[in-house]
């Protein structure tokens, strides 16, 4: 299965939920609050374009660093 991009998750059709929005939605929470804090996901929410801003990478970085979250996830199982 394929990671959705951030731009997928913004998805307000019955599509999100046949990608499996809600969950990958639930997994970037959780590794943003894992990697991050709560102020950045708090920063994050106010502006959900402004990744540099919030997190100090781009876009493309933060979806390449949490594909590889998940990826070490699925490894333990």
């Amino acid at each position: 299965d394929v990671v959705p991009s951030f731009q997928d998750l913004t998805d307000d059709t019955w599509n999100f939920g046949k990608m499996g929005g809600y969950a990958f939605s639930h997994l970037i929470v959780e590794y943003l609050l894992h990697t991050y804090n709560s102020d950045a996901l708090n920063k994050f929410i106010r502006d959900a374009t402004d990744f540099q801003g919030a997190f100090q990478v781009s876009e493309a970085e933060l979806h390449a660093m949490w594909v590889q979250y998940l990826k070490s996830r699925l490894d333990k199982c």
